[in-house]
């Protein structure tokens, strides 16, 4: 008996497990994006230090190459043999390790631009999933509300009408107490009105007109 307990314990912990599981989706997918914010956010700084190595090649660059036209400058100047070669000499040492940096910084923004593409790439997959995630949960909501409308909530079709029934007859009755019965409104009865009222302006009008014409004619005479 004791050994069928922990059998079925076990069991139903398992399948606990695997509901939770399903029913955690959302919560999977907001775990997931949290760590691929992460991932972008290191990748961003990672970035930032890139991109100011890249700065101090192009720097170191530009300093070699300036001191080789400054030793050739000099070598060429240089009266002594012995001064201006070992000016030369500087010169070749500084083309080498310029053409050296040069090859550093072409391999350095190939990684750099590979890895702003790359961060691209992950921020365009962090939309896409916060729309698929919100498109997700629009869906879900929809669809549990459907259940209840048609009868597979909590709450049937037929007992969210009774419900409403219920409502309002309270409301009603509390109209009657408060003396807010809505007295039935004759729209015929309006609509003739109206006529009759809009029959009478037109008359009174025209001859309003026809005494004002008069006035001017007398005038005239």
């Amino acid at each position: 008996m004791t050994l069928w307990k922990r059998w079925s314990s076990g069991f139903v912990a398992s399948i606990d497990s695997v509901i939770s599981q399903v029913e955690n989706h959302e919560a999977q997918v907001a775990s997931a994006l949290r760590e691929l914010e992460r991932g972008v956010l290191r990748s961003k700084v990672q970035l930032q230090r890139v991109e100011r190595d890249g700065v101090a090649l192009r720097q170191s660059l530009g300093q070699e190459r300036e001191a080789a036209k400054r030793w050739r400058e000099r070598a060429r100047r240089e009266e002594d043999e012995k001064r201006a070669l070992e000016c030369l000499r500087r010169c070749k040492r500084s083309e080498t390790r310029s053409l050296e940096l040069d090859r550093q910084l072409l391999d350095h923004e190939r990684v750099e631009h590979q890895l702003a593409s790359d961060i691209r790439t992950l921020e365009q997959r962090v939309v896409e999933l916060r729309q698929q995630r919100n498109t997700m949960r629009t869906r879900q909501s929809r669809a549990e509300a459907m259940t209840i409308v048609y009868g597979q909530g909590e709450l049937c079709g037929s007992e969210i009408t009774e419900i409403f029934e219920r409502w309002e007859l309270r409301v009603s009755e509390n109209e009657v107490l408060g003396g807010c019965v809505r007295v039935p409104v004759d729209t015929l009865d309006e609509e003739l009105t109206s006529a009759e009222e809009e029959a009478s302006l037109r008359l009174e009008l025209n001859e309003l007109k026809v005494s004002s014409e008069s006035s001017v004619e007398e005038e005239a005479r």
